[in-house]
């Protein structure tokens, strides 16, 4: 089958018996969002190892890993900052250069 270059991007992976395998390099779906959703649902945030072979997405347990913790993870906020918080940042900024983790622990 012929497709265009550039087209489907996937990383090579070896499975448990050495057989090799393609996973997924694109943005996530909603569908695959929800299953990985059903899937914490049920078995909880960890053993990210086995995401892969118990819900069979063809993604890797980290990409899984880093969904759930940057954009599914229940209770994150992804609001925008208000002015006060950005003057807050910008204060502790210039007070703690770039250590974010002390800046973070403050806001």
């Amino acid at each position: 089958m012929d497709t265009p270059v550039g087209k489907i991007r996937c990383s090579m992976g070896k499975g448990d018996q050495g057989v090799v395998f393609m996973r997924k390099r694109s943005a996530w779906t909603a569908a695959e969002d929800d299953i990985l959703k059903n899937y914490f649902k049920i078995h909880g945030a960890h053993q990210w190892k086995e995401v892969e072979k118990m819900t069979g997405l063809k993604r890797s347990g980290k990409s899984c890993w880093l969904r759930w913790k940057d954009h599914l993870q229940p209770g994150l906020n992804k609001a925008k900052l208000s002015e006060e918080e950005k003057e807050l940042i910008n204060r502790l900024q210039a007070q703690y250069s770039n250590k974010w983790s002390t800046i973070a622990s403050q806001v």
